[in-house]
């Protein structure tokens, strides 16, 4: 989920598939590089560039480890996101997206919860 409300920059919740994620490393600094070259891949001269505007593309990601569902209330029942919770319930990390180390790819949290999405199964 993207985050801006007239803040400086773009920043994003991000949920990750540890299956998949494993597949391609079980480090979790390698794993918050991939993430953030994944992001890159839509920015200028990236495979994916102009898709998006450059606007509403994060420059720095939190990594959660609970996807989005109904059950959490974090969407509704027509799949849409419940914004003023999701808010609410990652306000410290969005908040945290705004310094200098919590803007950092590798930020403590992001390893932190990459470790314990990357030990699972």
């Amino acid at each position: 989920m993207l985050y801006n409300n007239q803040r400086p920059y773009t920043t994003a919740l991000i949920t990750v598939n540890p299956v998949e994620l494993k597949k391609r490393t079980s480090d979790p600094s390698e794993a918050a590089l991939l993430i953030e070259k994944e992001i890159a891949e839509y920015l200028k001269g990236g495979k994916n560039d102009g898709m998006f505007p450059y606007r509403w593309l994060p420059s720095a990601f939190a990594v959660i480890e609970e996807p989005f569902t109904e059950k959490n209330g974090m969407v509704n029942s027509t799949m849409k996101i419940v914004k003023h919770k999701v808010y609410s319930a990652y306000a410290s990390r969005i908040e945290e997206l705004y310094t200098p180390a919590g803007k950092k790819s590798t930020s403590p949290a992001n390893l932190e919860v990459l470790g314990r999405l990357l030990k699972e199964n």
